[in-house]
């Protein structure tokens, strides 16, 4: 009988190490093709994003239209001449007719009303003390006066009643005010317009009220040109996150045709300070105006700021 080969059945034996070196091959493949799909993904989508980056838009320069006149005054020639005897009213608009045109086109217009509107029962009286009829604000408003400026060497004329009266006078006619406050809370409420999108705070400061003293526990009532309040209310605007910072400046010698070392150092104070534009007021008569440019921390760049020098705009002193 034939014997069976039973060598022919044994199981072969494993050799690990093929194996395991056919394991890491085979792993390593299949980590580098991952690898290299992935960097194949990245540099497809590179050029996507650069595309995305390339197309976008690069917003176009806001241009705004800022009208400032010089100093609103009423002396006796003035409101006499406004007077009409038929309606027993008073009315300042032909007075100013023929400028009228320029400031309905603006974006904002800004005057510096240097009177008062302290009421009728007052009288109205032209220098050294103004009180004006309340129809001069609304001549203003009716050529598109937006805001005026009420911090000036006559704020205090008729005292602090007449600095609320006249406040509550504007605010009736709807002429936004600055420099002047019933109040201090007003004082620290900031004015900010949106012109055009951009965000502009309007300040007004004055060198004085002609030797007339603000009354005790009222020292809110008008703006003087003191540093530490100066820097408040610049430190208010800036928490708003204004675009421009915008403001008015009653200082300088009436009649001087040049500004003074005081203020080109009032300029440099507030310009270094984060002020974009001083409106200059009472000097009385025309000025150049001018510019400077300043490192402005809020931009980090440079930036052309400049300062308006304005003239009366509403004036008549032959009594």
């Amino acid at each position: 009988m034939r014997r069976r080969n039973r060598g022919s059945f044994r199981r072969r034996k494993i050799d690990y190490k093929k194996f395991l070196i056919s394991l890491i091959i085979i792993i390593s493949a299949i980590i580098a093709i991952t690898i290299g799909i992935n960097s194949a993904i990245n540099i497809a989508s590179k050029p996507e994003e650069e595309q995305k980056e390339q197309k976008e838009v690069i917003p176009e320069d806001i241009v705004i239209n800022l009208v400032a006149t010089g100093d609103v005054m009423c002396h006796t020639t003035n409101f006499n001449s406004a007077y009409d005897t038929k309606t027993k009213s008073y009315d300042f608009t032909p007075v100013f007719a023929n400028v009228a045109k320029y400031i309905t086109k603006a974006d904002i217009a800004i005057s510096n009303l240097e009177t008062t509107f302290a009421g009728a029962d007052r009288g109205y009286t032209g220098y050294p003390t103004f009180n004006s009829p309340s129809e001069l604000g609304q001549a203003l408003k009716n050529i598109g006066i937006d805001v005026v400026s009420t911090a000036n060497n006559h704020s205090l004329d008729k005292g602090y009643t007449g600095v609320v009266s006249t406040l509550d006078k504007l605010d009736e006619i709807g002429i936004e005010h600055v420099g002047t406050a019933r109040s201090e809370e007003e004082q620290k409420d900031i004015l900010i317009k949106n012109v055009n999108g951009i965000r502009i705070a309007f300040l007004s400061f004055t060198y004085g009220t002609n030797g007339i003293p603000v009354q005790a526990g009222k020292e809110f009532s008008v703006n003087l040109l003191e540093k530490e309040l100066i820097l408040e209310q610049l430190k208010l605007a800036k928490a708003e996150n204004v675009d421009i910072i915008c403001v008015s400046m009653h200082w300088g010698v009436e009649y001087a045709q040049k500004q003074n070392s005081e203020q080109e150092k009032w300029a440099d104070f507030l310009f270094e300070n984060g002020v974009d534009i001083i409106i200059r007021k009472s000097c009385s008569c025309s000025r150049t105006n001018g510019k400077k440019n300043y490192t402005i921390r809020r931009w980090n760049r440079k930036r052309s700021i400049c300062y308006i020098r304005i003239r009366k705009f509403h004036f008549r002193a032959d009594i």
